[in-house]
């Protein structure tokens, strides 16, 4: 991890899937029978203490995996790497968890040591400054660390790479596998995969994001940045996932389609109450300084094959194995009461079970209540704020161009109110962010939100989509404006870029987006 300033300002098997098990036959997949594994997989590190120059590393915990991401970014062979690990991970029926975290430690001073060994070894390391990104890249109260992003576009540029198309559907086909082996496959999938990111995700790094429960700690937030840079989405599904906010969970932000595309088009930081209240994160964590016993306690489950109450049917000697699971009920429950015991509250309804006897149903086993009870009253989200403030703007306004001309009308007006100001002030905000970023590419996001909300597009399709967008954005013009730019300056030190190919979104005209969508070179 390293550290950023902060700025202001469906996915998956869900949680609920993720304690069931399909009820078809029994994979006997283990690490070794999955597939080949690719030369990729040396670059995520599972043993060894020098952790120097990796991107990320897999250790043992009992009998869950705990995956350090040592450094935000990854190469394109880590990417690949680590999407391989994860699937295989996913259907290890040897362990019962993945476990993806970040936490106020230097992972790559501990030599990615898990915390819970830390602890109960009293490894105490003397605390250093992480690698800066700038000079006044101290952590304190004006910045979190950066946790992931996928790949690194400033050494992408320098390195010249961007040139070369292999290269980049290698990378781009690396994003997509990520998010899927991350989301896992409900035909095949058996581990459920959680992530607890202490800091911030942007772009492609919310590809780790995907799986059966996503964390949020008080750190935790989420932008899309990749607009003021000439880029569009990765290829990890967001143009599906953001016009479907809220729809997961049966939240209020369902109803409000702006939520997303005000992430989408202004570059805003959606923080953990923003994410719990979307369905970016599944369950609230009210400190990461837990995750030593996080770590412990999923280490001391069962795994996966011993989660049995049931006997199997029996059967005669050489008949076939049953194709129903009878203990499908049973499996993962465990996984899913000890992530419920961490958190204070779900996305999909508010706080979690207390001890007292009344919050209980009469004649039913606390242990096996996962529910929540609903309680959202008091959960707030300037995000669903926003997006319910101009939900008749998103609604009414079918082009980029008006929906920022619209926002410059409210931005414009006078008045005494309060109440009211405050909502002209969030209007220039978003004309401003809006303003800032490539016209270009925020055209693309624009028309990629808009297709992508369309009845009967899955995940894959908008993935595809996006894939085929983001290959020629790198080579469009404003991606290489852009890092000619970024490169006279330390990443933290940048300032803002202005000199895009067009002056404004309305500048770009629909014959240059159709042909960055075109499946035709």
């Amino acid at each position: 991890m390293t550290l950023v300033g902060r700025a202001v300002a469906s996915r998956r098997l869900s949680s609920v899937a993720a304690t069931r098990t399909p009820t078809t036959e029994i994979s006997q997949t283990t690490l070794g029978q999955v597939e080949p594994p690719p030369r990729s997989i040396y670059s995520i590190k599972t043993k060894g203490f020098d952790m120097k120059n990796a991107g990320a590393a897999v250790r043992q915990v009992g009998t869950t995996r705990r995956v350090f991401l040592l450094d935000p970014y990854l190469t394109t062979i880590e990417i690949e790497g680590l999407a391989y690990r994860l699937r295989v991970m996913s259907k290890n029926q040897g362990i019962n968890s993945v476990l993806i975290a970040t936490d106020d430690d230097d992972d790559v001073e501990f030599s990615a040591i898990p915390s819970s060994a830390r602890e109960s070894e009293q490894l105490y390391v003397p605390v250093v400054d992480m690698p800066e990104l700038g000079s006044n890249a101290v952590k304190d109260d004006r910045h979190i660390w950066h946790v992931a992003g996928g790949y690194n576009p400033r050494d992408l540029f320098q390195s010249g790479d961007y040139k070369d198309p292999s290269g980049i559907q290698t990378l781009m086909d690396g994003m997509q596998n990520l998010a899927l082996a991350t989301r896992g496959d409900v035909s095949s999938t058996r581990i459920p995969i959680i992530t607890l990111p202490h800091g911030l995700v942007n772009d492609g790094g919310y590809a780790l994001c995907m799986g059966s429960y996503m964390l949020a700690s008080p750190d935790t937030c989420f932008a899309i940045l990749n607009p003021s840079r000439g880029l569009a989405f990765d290829p990890i599904g967001l143009s599906y996932i953001l016009p479907r906010l809220g729809q997961e969970f049966e939240q209020p932000v369902a109803q409000y389609p702006g939520a997303g595309m005000i992430l989408a088009l202004t570059g805003m930081h959606a923080n953990a109450e923003d994410m719990m209240e979307t369905g970016l994160a599944t369950n609230y964590i009210e400190s990461v300084s837990t995750l030593g016993t996080l770590e412990r306690t999923l280490g001391n489950l069962l795994p996966w094959n011993q989660q049995a109450i049931l006997k199997e049917p029996p059967r005669n000697h050489g008949a076939p194995r049953p194709k129903e699971d009878v203990n499908a009920a049973y499996r993962n429950v465990g996984v899913a009461g000890v992530i419920n015991s961490f958190t204070a509250y779900q996305a999909a309804g508010g706080e979690m079970w207390g001890t007292q006897e009344e919050n209980y149903m009469p004649g039913e086993d606390p242990s096996m209540e996962l529910d929540p009870i609903p309680w959202q009253d008091d959960r707030e989200s300037d995000l669903v704020n926003f997006a319910a403030t101009f939900d008749d703007i998103f609604r009414r306004e079918g082009t980029l161009g008006g929906l920022l001309e619209r926002f410059r009308e409210v931005a414009s007006r006078k008045t005494n109110d309060k109440e009211e100001q405050e909502g002209i002030d969030v209007a220039k905000d978003i004309v401003k962010r809006m303003q800032s970023r490539s016209p270009l590419a925020l055209s693309a996001v624009f028309r990629l939100m808009q297709l992508g909300s369309r009845e009967g597009e899955t995940l894959e399709s908008c993935m595809t989509r996006e894939k085929r967008v983001q290959a020629k954005l790198f080579v469009a013009g404003d991606f290489e404006a852009w890092g000619n730019h970024a490169l006279k300056y330390k990443q933290s030190q940048e300032p803002p870029f202005g000199g895009w190919k067009h002056k404004s979104v309305m500048d770009v005209t629909k014959d240059e987006v159709d042909e960055l969508l075109s499946t035709t070179d």
